[in-house]
């Protein structure tokens, strides 16, 4: 399909003008990369005015179109991976539930204490909390003039949840040049960090991210692979 543009009739176009059109072009120049012909004559056929609304009807995302541009991977593989029909009403709950804590942590679900902090807001954060005794101890010391012992509570949390986020704004967020500690790990959703300082871990999935931390015994690599687990059964369970 051949398409003319034609400016003139005595119209001059602004400067402000011009560098849209040339952006719209470029755009439209590293999709046509990413594009084969066969999947351009879909489009075409669809009928559409709009770039967007035309890769949505070949159910291909704005944001698969975008990694397509950076990865130059093809439409087709992108499009192959399955879209999630979730829809994020607000409530924390909806990603982790009582159960879903007490399953992965194997506490029971009646001695558990839920908090539910700054509902609404940036930090919110949702939390289960056991209290099993575990032990902090503080030898004596030149500093500490005696043994002392406190005791920790066993937690299960979620915070950070954006509904709306993409590869991007997920790595914008990870920043890696400022935290290069985190760790990639590889299995969890479409993306996820771990963070050995914080002890949680960061996840990206179908246009969701999260962050998740399980807190229940002394033994980090214990705690590390359930959070990873939690994460999976979040994504099985409560995503897809």
């Amino acid at each position: 399909m051949l398409v003319l543009v034609v400016y003139g009739n005595g119209v001059s176009q602004t400067s402000e003008q011009h560098k849209k059109l040339a952006k719209n072009q470029k755009l439209r120049d590293s999709i046509s990369q990413c594009i084969s012909l066969e999947e351009a004559l879909q489009l075409a056929n669809a009928g559409k005015k709009s770039i967007e609304v035309a890769l949505k009807a070949n159910n291909i995302t704005k944001v698969q179109t975008q990694d397509c541009i950076k990865t130059k991977l093809p439409l087709k593989t992108l499009s192959a991976i399955p879209e999630s029909d979730f829809v994020f009403s607000g409530d924390y709950n909806d990603f982790l539930t009582l159960e879903l804590a007490s399953r992965i942590s194997g506490f029971e679900p009646s001695r558990a204490r839920k908090t539910h902090i700054l509902q609404g807001m940036t930090g919110e954060i949702l939390r289960y909390t056991w209290e099993n005794g575990r032990e902090v101890v503080k030898e004596k010391s030149a500093t500490n003039r005696k043994r002392t012992v406190s005791y920790l509570s066993d937690i299960v949390e979620i915070k950070w949840i954006d509904s709306e986020a993409d590869m991007e704004s997920f790595l914008y967020f990870i920043d890696l040049e400022k935290y290069p500690e985190k760790t990639k790990v590889n299995g969890v959703g479409e993306n996820a960090y771990w963070s050995p300082i914080k002890e949680h871990l960061e996840v990206y999935y179908h246009g969701v991210s999260f962050t998740l931390k399980v807190d229940i015994s002394d033994d980090v690599i214990s705690d590390t692979a359930k959070t990873m687990a939690l994460a999976k059964l979040i994504i099985a369970e409560q995503l897809k």
